[in-house]
């Protein structure tokens, strides 16, 4: 059972009737770039998730750029993809996995157990001459057997509570530049949440784009959380994706309970209300 990461190696090993693969190849500047790269190729039997459609709900004039679906809406989607409670699921993007961890966030949320992220996504598996298929498998009929009713997450209302208590770290996972407030290429203010430090979520990742080693990640993310309560460690992006990155390396390393808060930076600014930092 694969909980958190799984190299190309180890997926290929895997030989029986429970895995579902899930490609999330996607791109903000061009959406539905992942979809057209999905249909030319893809890991044999994938079924391909689309950020905006799959894993993301209406946006309202107080919601980020990706809010989460209703639960039973995201719980018909994966039906169609056949999870169930026994199944091991790997999701990959093209590269990092900092995409597909948002559906592994999502899928862990629910309470599925065994889900992977594929280090170094579709490229690295490409590269490593393992089979693909431009082959779309067929979607399940029936409902799943996984059955909840709401999210967990950091609600923005919690998030106003937590920048002013000191026993709550939270973590900005953009790059420096975004979280400091001197760029912002995506949402129409810049700066980061009060109290928040940052660490970029690429940090998690080798040049080649894969995991780093169990070992880096454990240092770098002792330095940073070092007595702070794991459930008390929130983590946010631009829009509640990227930073699930974190989530992903955390429990990698085994330091489990880390929450996000989903709105992230692109809902925080919506409420004029709420204080922005700037560096």
């Amino acid at each position: 059972m694969y909980t958190s990461v799984i190299t190309a190696q180890q997926l290929n090993s895997i030989k029986h009737d429970n895995l579902v693969i899930i490609d999330c190849r996607f791109q903000l500047a061009d959406t539905e770039a992942g979809r057209k790269a999905y249909n030319v190729s893809h890991l044999t039997s994938a079924y391909y998730c689309h950020l905006d459609e799959d894993c993301s709900g209406p946006i309202t004039d107080k919601s980020s750029r990706h809010p989460l679906p209703a639960v039973f809406s995201f719980l018909n989607t994966i039906a169609k993809w056949g999870i169930t409670k026994n199944s091991q699921v790997v999701v990959y993007d093209a590269s990092t996995g900092a995409i597909a961890a948002r559906l592994w966030w999502m899928l862990k949320n629910i309470g599925l157990n065994a889900v992977a992220v594929l280090s170094g996504g579709f490229n690295n598996w490409h590269e490593s001459g393992f089979p693909v298929s431009n082959i779309c498998p067929s979607i399940q009929s029936g409902p799943t057997d996984i059955c909840v009713q709401q999210w967990d997450y950091v609600s923005m209302d919690q998030m106003k509570q937590y920048i002013n208590d000191s026993e709550y770290l939270i973590i900005d996972a953009r790059a420096a530049e975004r979280y400091a407030g001197h760029v912002e290429p995506i949402d129409p203010i810049a700066g980061h949440i009060p109290s928040a430090v940052n660490r970029f979520h690429g940090e998690n990742f080798d040049q080649q784009s894969l995991f780093k080693p169990r070992s880096d990640l454990l240092a770098g993310f002792k330095a940073l959380i070092g007595d702070y309560p794991l459930d008390h460690v929130i983590v946010y992006c631009g829009s509640g994706v990227t930073s699930c990155a974190h989530l992903v390396a955390l429990e990698y390393i085994n330091f489990s309970n880390s929450r996000l808060f989903a709105g992230s930076w692109s809902e925080w600014i919506k409420d004029p209300e709420n204080p922005i930092i700037k560096k």
